[in-house]
């Protein structure tokens, strides 16, 4: 008995003599196997049941983060804010909903209409979260950053991330609040320079002061906000290591929900 040759993939000269002969070679139709895909549906199902449970367990940790019980000074709530802050960029705010809206209370409660801290960043950063909570914050916080002509201060050219963040600030202003007008002239003047000449190694913040004048954040989606972010966060050497683990298994979730959603639409197109 002649034992079966084995099937070549590569061999063309083989493939042109048994041409050249009339051999016919018969092609085999596979019937589909009885299981389907149930081994590949199953492999999936348990991927997925397993980020699930992290981004619980990641969830509770950064939850931990934003309670606000034991937190008594400056610069812990500058922290939390920060905190706040990422939360709301990488897109996963949803989840911690109540406890950002206790902690920003908290903060409001604490220092009222008067921030003491005298950092354009932190200042900003401070108004633009309880604005865009509904807190009444007066813009006139950004009165003591300008001189007596009601020009914003030269040496605040320096301050590129405080500008920036100024920048995103005045974006919450309502009709006639001329601080907030002024500060939008200032800041874009100043960062379309930067954008332009900008020389240094950090290509993030230029790339971040880019995105920012094609569309305020204010302005920005949340899901595509969270994929544009969460890079620019990772390579941020005081980035929060379970926030940034769940941004991103939370983005994954969110996405393969998506197109399930879809698949299913789709059966009934």
């Amino acid at each position: 008995m002649n034992s079966m040759a084995p099937v070549s993939y590569s061999s063309s000269t083989t493939d042109h003599n048994e041409c050249k002969q009339g051999v016919i070679r018969s092609t085999v139709n596979f019937h589909r196997s009885i299981w389907g895909d149930q081994f590949l549906t199953y492999d999936e199902r348990k991927d997925q049941a397993w980020e699930e449970e992290q981004a619980k367990e990641l969830r509770e940790k950064v939850r931990k983060e934003l309670v606000i019980t034991t937190l008594t000074k400056p610069m812990q709530h500058v922290k939390l804010m920060e905190l706040i802050d990422a939360v709301q960029r990488l897109g996963v705010a949803y989840h911690f909903e109540e406890e950002i809206e206790e902690s920003l209370n908290h903060i409001f409660v604490t220092y009222g209409d008067q921030w003491i801290n005298d950092n354009l960043q932190i200042t900003s950063l401070w108004f633009r979260l309880l604005r865009q909570h509904g807190f009444n914050v007066s813009s006139g916080i950004f009165k003591k950053y300008m001189d007596n002509n009601g020009k914003f201060l030269e040496s605040l050219r320096n301050d590129v991330q405080g500008m920036l963040s100024l920048y995103e600030a005045a974006y919450l202003r309502v009709e006639g609040e001329e601080v907030l007008d002024a500060a939008i002239e200032f800041t874009t003047s100043e960062l379309e320079n930067i954008a332009k000449n900008h020389v240094g190694n950090d290509d993030s913040l230029k790339i971040q002061i880019q995105q920012a004048l094609r569309q305020p954040l204010r302005k920005r989606l949340p899901m595509l906000e969270a994929l544009r972010y969460i890079p620019i966060y990772e390579h941020e050497s005081s980035h929060n290591e379970d926030l940034l683990k769940l941004a991103k298994l939370d983005f994954n979730l969110v996405q393969s929900l998506h197109r399930k959603e879809l698949s299913q639409i789709s059966k009934y197109v």
